[in-house]
């Protein structure tokens, strides 16, 4: 890591969102590579104190995480906001006015909710509000306990870090030996991911197609001599490629046999695929409502800016906190704010208000 580049790209982000966290207390992860990055923002961005929470997984230990966050940092003075942890410490979180969702904090159940002050506390999502997924956080519990919870537009003229997907899957053809401009390239997705890949592609002079339905490619004659077929359906909760798929990979192995498959986001079962024996880029399977490769594999300015976007909503909510104890004002308000207009963005409150 570039932590000179990054002290600098997270410094930009907290001026540029003029984010203010001095008299808050934060929760979130300590993760690695740039998902060390939240703790660090978290803290140049003044709060008292920072509860970062880590655990070894397949991607490095606890300990590397915090040292990437106090190399980040590399302040002994504002490193003492630091308290690092491996377990979910109920006085940490009660004291939090912050908790994000971010990978090791997660779920956010019944048993966190019990656990924190609803007199205080909010929950940025850290994503848009369409990307939540069903365990992350309860959502209803959440309204029901006074617990405002929002969503980051990650369009918002202050991040703008979603187009960035689409550059994200030109970096991923790229990787597997296309050169874009004059391919082939056929996009499957009902959602927003493809249709930002589609417009990067469409600049970049290739020749795609945007198919947001399963019988276009079953019968499009289009797709015969494919270079690529990107995979990017995230809201797509059943199987996409798999014996239960909804593409079946026979005809287009047929059609277009040295195609080169990418899954973006979606299930993707790639034991499945390889039976068809087409090159595959990522190469392994993908579960439902994620991505393969998320910003942070195109460099720590996309996850940077959507990170610090998202504290800002915490800020935002929590700010507003103060004077209301009613999560729906609290919640439209931050959708309202003068000056920050559409950042934060409302998760299901519509259809859960009347429950609640």
């Amino acid at each position: 890591m570039n932590y000179l580049r990054v002290r600098r790209l997270i410094k930009e982000a907290i001026t540029k969102l003029n984010l203010n966290l001095k008299g808050y207390t934060v929760y979130t992860e300590a993760g690695t590579g740039l998902y060390a990055v939240t703790p660090a923002i978290a803290i140049f961005a003044g709060a008292d104190k920072v509860y970062a929470i880590s655990k070894d997984t397949n991607y490095g230990t606890a300990a590397e995480a915090f040292q990437e966050v106090e190399k980040i940092i590399n302040n002994t003075e504002l490193s003492r906001k630091l308290v690092k942890t491996i377990t979910k410490d109920s006085q940490h979180l009660y004291e939090s006015d912050i908790v994000t969702n971010l990978g090791h904090v997660r779920p956010i159940n019944e048993d966190i909710i019990k656990q924190l002050n609803l007199n205080k506390v909010v929950i940025p999502y850290m994503c848009e509000a369409w990307e939540q997924r069903v365990g992350d956080v309860d959502i209803f519990k959440c309204f029901k306990n006074n617990i405002p919870v929002m969503g980051t537009n990650e369009d918002h003229e202050l991040i703008n870090c979603f187009e960035s997907c689409g550059i994200l899957a030109v970096k991923l053809l790229l990787e597997a030996n296309l050169e874009i401009k004059g391919n082939k390239i056929a996009v499957y997705s009902k959602d927003k991911f493809g249709r930002v890949i589609y417009s990067t592609l469409k600049s970049l002079n290739a020749d795609v197609k945007l198919f947001d339905n399963i019988k276009k490619i079953e019968s499009d004659k289009w797709l015969n001599n494919l270079d690529a077929l990107i995979i990017a359906d995230y809201l797509e909760k059943g199987q996409i490629v798999g014996k239960e798929g909804i593409i079946d990979l026979r005809e287009i192995s047929v059609n277009s046999p040295d195609v080169v498959i990418v899954p973006f986001a979606g299930e993707f079962d790639k034991e499945y695929a390889d039976l068809f024996h087409l090159h595959i880029h990522p190469n392994e399977s993908l579960s439902a409502i994620r991505m393969s490769r998320t910003l942070a594999h195109l460099g720590p300015k996309p996850t940077i800016d959507l990170l610090a976007g998202g504290l800002k909503v915490g800020q935002i909510m929590r700010n507003l906190k103060e004077n209301t104890n009613s999560v729906e004002d609290v919640i439209n308000k931050s959708a309202n704010l003068s000056g920050w207009q559409g950042l934060a963005q409302q998760i299901m409150f519509s259809d859960l208000k009347d429950e609640c």
